[in-house]
């Protein structure tokens, strides 16, 4: 990747086995497994001819070490929320890499301007999905606790992964959050003795009832605990 003032550019590319030493790139570098990523931030024509040597260099070193590029896999992406940013194109090679809006990183979908709207609209959408698979094959359980156990397993745990990374800041993202939650929560009640069956508890009832936290309220208290504790600005 690289950064631009105000903003980011952007280099993803998956390294087959060994990692370039420090030396080898001025860039800023992120590593995981065999993931790179190469970022700087680009405020100027001389900045994004920095990263383009640092590109350079990284396909000397992989050459050096017998290792062969797949450029195919290999992304640029800028994180700003300029409305007329300096984008520059990068090559590797005789290749010219492709730039792209959002990636998906370690499980995350990101996109340029670090919105998460498609990352959150994927997760629940795979949520609904597996919500409607645990309310078929769960169809015949009475136990509120049992219920709750493949809720938090199965659903609940898809939507808490990375969530520190890309919890919702906007109520509208969050209320499409908790509606998975409000759902499974009116299946797991279903079969209660009401005594008014048209008078139902309520979500949060529901909520205290199951010992479930409601979503927003759980997740944003560790964003909130993320931002202090790095010092960052909300």
């Amino acid at each position: 990747m690289a950064f631009q003032n105000g903003s980011s550019d952007g280099f993803i590319h998956t390294l087959p086995i060994a990692k370039p030493s420090s030396n080898v790139l001025e860039s800023d570098k992120l590593m995981y497994a065999d993931d790179l990523k190469v970022f700087r931030s680009v405020s100027s024509p001389l900045d994004s001819c920095a990263l383009q040597q640092d590109i350079d260099r990284l396909l000397r070193w992989c050459t050096a070490n017998g290792m062969e590029v797949n450029v195919q896999k290999c992304k640029i992406i800028s994180f700003t929320r300029k409305r007329t940013p300096l984008l520059s194109s990068y090559r590797m090679g005789q290749n010219e890499l492709e730039r792209v809006n959002t990636i998906k990183d370690l499980g995350v979908t990101i996109d340029s301007k670090a919105c998460f709207n498609e990352h959150i609209a994927l997760t629940t959408a795979k949520a609904f999905a597996t919500l409607g698979f645990l309310r078929r094959n769960a169809a015949d359980f009475v136990d509120l606790f049992a219920l709750k156990t493949i809720y938090c397993s199965l659903v609940r745990s898809q939507l808490e992964y990375a969530v520190q990374v890309w919890a919702p800041y906007y109520a509208v993202q969050a209320e499409r959050i908790e509606r998975i939650q409000r759902a499974f929560t009116r299946f797991a009640v279903r079969r209660l003795p009401w005594v008014r069956p048209q008078g139902l508890s309520s979500y949060d009832d529901n909520c205290e009832r199951l010992k479930l936290l409601r979503w927003h309220h759980d997740e944003f208290y560790y964003s909130e605990f993320i931002l202090q504790l790095l010092q960052l600005p909300k």
